[in-house]
Order: structure tokens, then C-alpha cells, then sequence
């Protein structure tokens, strides 16, 4: 067994322009200067050299932050935030699962508290190496990789493509499917007995496989090279459980919507290197799209929903000084598309936009400050009010990061 640990401080700030109103709202909530932090302690054990018990204990005090997704911008939430409402300061089990090979091409992967991206042959960007705003860090599709984390199974198959050592064309393919349901925890699986109105009881769903689950099936088909790599995702999501996209990476409408029912999301994402270290960036670019179908059971007068994202991140490996890292992205939040309401104004303004740079100093080894500005031009989409009216939000942070 090995233990690995990254403990992360934060101290930042967000400004806001536009609409007096919004502006005032902003400020309010999110305007103050915070300093956090995040701790993970990652235990590693193998028992045959080629099996992995993952364990991680973690901690943080982001639930009131501005870089938790429960600012008045949920977008500026960072990944690294970590912390809910309530558990601030609390040492939580935030991963449990276990890895182990099926012959020579197979790996299975299975656990109570086990993450999406934990059962994938290959993640699908090179960027960041550093992360900062949240939306940046899933490939550009976050419905199709939403990151659930509960109980579930995976298995892949990864074959590279040679025939003999003396004949090989290079590269490997892969296909990955995995179920995860976030609440695999909870045994009731009956949505229908909902408790009494003010009883103080939360809603009893539960289960693997049930229609109470909080459902997130993936299959991915994907290529790697030496210098790129390629793939192609499918998920089905339980939205009105709760699973998908969050503040962090979508407009309020996207999110809001997505919990009338379930969701089919698509994404193709990919990333290519230089081959060697120079004044040309790595490319990571991915686009994503995801269709929300209303619960017949949900009152409401959703018929349909789409939304969609992408993103292009550029990254430069030693620059200016050897060992330090630059990085800039764009894109957009996943945001509505086209949706369509019985009998009602089926018109919404949902499009914005989102950036980041940053620069990695790496101080030694095992210690790095990255300083990092981001700029949001209508975060709340068409929560933003009439179509003149803007809301915007700039912020900037120092991020100092120790690895042991």
C-alpha cells in the first residue's frame, strides 16, 4: 500500500458587470475574497502487481465559496472544490473501488463509491495540467461525461494494434462500458411513496438498475497514438434523479431542464501533442449534445429538450522556463439549444461563453503556484432577463498545490 496526497489552497475573488440588479444579487453572495482548500489522500494498494484497491479519503470548505458551485455563478466553480453545505472540514471516503485485469486485453473495475471516469480505457484530452474552472476538465461534452460517482461496474478491452513486434502499425483501440448509480447506497426503490409534505424525510429512492437509481450507463469507443487520441461517447442519464450536468457546467436552464426526465447525451472529443517541447501547444477540443425526454410521471409541460457545449484547450509544456506550464481555454457551458413547451414560448437566449488562462510555476517537485484569471460572458443564460439586459463575470485566483 501507498499513499499519495495533494492538499491545494485557493484565494481568489470574483467581480461582476451588467445589470444593477444582478450586479448587487452577485456581490452579495459571491462578491468577498475566499481562501480554501482541498486535501486528498489517496491510498494505493495492490495485492498480485497487477490488481488496485483504490481508497480516497478527502476534505474541503468550499459549500459557501465562490468557487463552489453554489456561488450566484455556478459556473466559476473549480474542480478542486470539495466540501458540501453541512460537512465542511469533514474527512469523507470519496473513492472505493477495485481494479484487476481479465487475461491480456480486459480490465474490470467495480466499487460502492467508484466515478465514471474511473472505469474509461482512455480520457480524451490532454488539457488542462493543471485544473482551474470546472466546465474545462470534461473533454467539452459534461453530459455524456458527467463524472457520476456511486456504486457500479465497468469493464474495458484495450488492444494495441500490432500483430507481431516486427509488424506493428502503432496505436491501440478501446471500448469501455460501465453503470454507476449515485444512489446505490439507498435501498427503497419505489419514487411513487414520497413522504408527507413537511415531514422532515427526504425522498426514498434507491437502487441499482431500479426506476428510482440515479442512473449513468457509458459506452465509449476510442484510438490513441503516440500523439493524439480520438473518442466517441454515449451515456444514458437519469436527470430527474439528480444525475448529469450541475451548475458547474451548464447555464441554470440546462440544469433545470435536464431534471424532467432522462437524458441521451453524445460527445466526440480528442486531443493531439507535439512531439517534442516547443512554441507549439497541445490541442484538446470536444463537443457534446444531449437530448432530455420529460418523465410521464412529472407535471409538467416539457415535450423536449437540447442542449449542447464545446470546448478548445491549448497548452504549452515548458513555457518560458522548463517545467512551468501555460494554459488557455474557451468554450461554451453546456446551454439550451432548442426546447419545446406545450402551448408555451419555446424562444430562449441561452448561448454564453467561458475562458481561463493560466501559468503553472513549478517551484520544486512536489509545490506549484498557478496564478489564473477567467472571464464568463452570461453564466446565467437565459436566467439573465431580457435579451438587452448583461450580466458578466470576472474573477482571479492563486492556486498553490503540494504533492507527496
Amino acid at each position: 500500500t501507498k499513499l499519495v496526497g495533494q492538499t491545494t489552497f485557493v484565494v481568489g475573488a470574483n467581480t461582476f458587470g451588467g445589470e444593477k440588479d444582478l450586479v448587487e444579487a452577485a456581490e452579495n453572495q459571491s462578491g468577498a475574497t475566499v481562501f480554501n482548500y482541498d486535501m486528498r489522500l489517496e491510498l494505493n494498494t495492490s495485492f498480485t502487481g497487477e490488481d488496485l484497491l483504490k481508497t480516497r479519503l478527502r476534505a474541503g470548505n468550499f459549500a459557501e465559496s465562490s468557487f463552489g458551485s453554489n456561488g450566484f455563478n455556478g459556473l466559476s466553480a473549480m474542480e478542486v472544490a470539495f466540501g458540501e453545505a453541512g460537512d465542511e472540514n469533514e474527512v469523507t471516503v470519496d473513492r472505493l473501488w477495485y481494479q484487476f485485469p481479465i487475461g491480456n486485453d480486459f480490465t474490470f473495475t467495480f466499487g460502492p463509491m467508484v466515478r465514471q471516469d474511473n472505469m474509461l480505457a482512455v480520457w480524451p484530452s490532454a488539457y488542462p495540467a493543471d485544473t482551474v474552472i470546472d466546465f474545462f476538465t470534461y473533454a467539452g461534452a459534461p453530459g455524456a461525461y458527467s463524472l457520476t460517482k456511486g456504486g457500479g461496474a465497468g469493464l474495458w478491452w484495450q488492444q494495441d494494434n500490432c500483430d507481431n513486434a516486427e509488424n506493428c502499425g502503432g496505436g491501440e483501440w478501446s471500448v469501455s462500458a460501465s453503470y454507476v448509480s449515485a444512489n446505490a447506497d439507498n435501498a427503497n426503490p419505489k419514487r411513487e411513496d414520497r413522504p408527507a409534505a413537511g415531514s422532515g424525510l427526504n425522498d426514498p429512492t434507491g437502487g441499482i438498475g431500479t426506476d428510482a437509481a440515479a442512473s449513468k450507463a457509458t459506452a465509449q469507443i476510442a484510438f490513441t497514438d503516440e500523439q493524439w487520441g480520438l473518442a466517441a461517447v454515449y451515456s444514458y442519464s437519469s436527470g430527474d434523479n439528480g444525475v448529469g450536468l450541475y451548475p458547474g457546467n451548464a447555464t441554470p436552464l440546462a440544469v433545470n431542464l435536464q431534471g424532467n426526465g432522462t437524458q441521451n447525451s453524445f460527445g466526440v472529443s480528442g486531443y493531439w501533442m507535439p512531439e517534442e517541447t516547443d512554441w507549439f501547444p497541445s490541442i484538446s477540443a470536444g463537443w457534446g449534445i444531449n437530448s432530455t425526454s420529460p418523465n410521464e410521471e412529472n407535471d409538467n409541460t416539457l415535450d423536449s429538450a437540447t442542449t449542447q457545449s464545446w470546448y478548445v484547450g491549448l497548452m504549452w509544456d515548458d513555457a518560458f522556463i522548463a517545467g512551468n506550464t501555460l494554459g488557455v481555454a474557451g468554450g461554451q457551458p453546456t446551454f439550451v439549444t432548442d426546447v419545446d413547451f406545450e402551448g408555451g414560448d419555446n424562444d430562449v437566449e441561452d448561448a454564453n461563453y467561458a475562458f481561463e488562462l493560466w501559468y503553472k510555476f513549478q517551484v520544486t517537485d512536489n509545490i506549484s503556484v498557478t496564478p489564473a484569471i477567467f472571464y464568463f460572458t452570461r453564466p446565467l443564460g437565459e436566467n439573465t432577463g431580457k435579451e438587452e439586459d448583461e450580466f458578466t463575470n470576472f474573477g482571479g485566483l492563486v492556486k498553490t498545490t503540494f504533492k507527496f
